[in-house]
């Protein structure tokens, strides 16, 4: 058993490459879970006037938060949400990258493309503190400002140039420190097209504090995006169902045989 075990492993692992990808998701989601974080802004209530106090409360309040811990969380939060919208350029880097240097192709791709999310999040916990302050502590402005803002951003040109530039390929170059910079700058450039495509939706989970009953949804709405192979926005909430149901095959690690 433990040899059969092995061997669909290893089967696994030749025909979807991707699969870690998904394992980190999976790891960092139980992270969440199992360690959720406060949000920077809980419990602190500006008091009278929100918007005159804002200036003030704003540098009380960035004063007190744990950067490194808040970081830390946010690297959670782009290993589960935004990893699997990248499985498939994984894919592409693994089949482009000889076997014995594909492991090495894959951590070089996941860099370039986890620091252009990290680079962000200082900006993100940023604005989701300060619409929580202008707000008064209260959740339902600055979510349903945020929401409001995401379904704009969806029905733009520019979401729709942006989601198709996700699906966009480069050649690799094969051997040495030359492949190891192609993959690194694939990477990052995957990374600036998702961020462009994503920023509206991950404001969401930024506005209502890291919730994980609103990250799952918003990681759904963008993963169908992402494998659809239109490129074309979520545009009615009667559309997901069916983006999501057309994930599972794709989805499914092997065939049956």
């Amino acid at each position: 058993m433990a040899g059969q075990a092995a061997e669909r492993l290893s089967r696994l692992l030749r025909e979807r490459p991707e699969a870690w990808v998904y394992a980190v998701s999976a790891v960092c989601w139980a992270a969440l879970i199992l360690a959720p974080a406060r949000s920077a802004a809980a419990g602190f209530c500006l008091g009278g006037d929100a918007l005159a106090g804002l200036s003030f409360a704003s540098r009380v309040a960035f004063a007190r938060i744990g950067w490194a811990p808040a970081l830390a969380h946010w690297l959670l939060m782009i290993g589960a949400m935004m990893l699997p919208m990248a499985a498939m350029a994984a894919r592409h880097v693994a089949f482009r990258s000889f076997r014995q240097r594909r492991g090495r192709a894959l951590a070089a791709f996941l860099l370039g493309y986890a620091t252009i999310w990290l680079a962000a999040g200082p900006l993100y916990l940023a604005a989701g503190l300060l619409l929580r302050l202008a707000a008064g502590g209260s959740m339902g402005v600055p979510l349903g400002g945020a929401l409001a803002a995401a379904a704009a951003w969806q029905a733009t040109r520019a979401k729709r140039r942006a989601l198709r530039r996700c699906h966009r390929t480069v050649p690799l170059a094969p051997h040495g420190w030359r492949a190891d910079r192609s993959c690194l700058r694939f990477g990052l450039d995957h990374g600036r097209s998702c961020l462009t495509s994503c920023w509206a939706l991950m404001l969401v989970p930024a506005a209502a504090g890291h919730e994980l009953l609103l990250m799952l949804p918003v990681a759904l709405v963008a993963l169908c995006e992402r494998r659809t192979l239109g490129a074309e926005p979520l545009l009615r909430p009667a559309d997901a169902w069916q983006r999501i149901v057309n994930l599972r095959p794709s989805l499914v690690p092997l065939r049956a045989r």
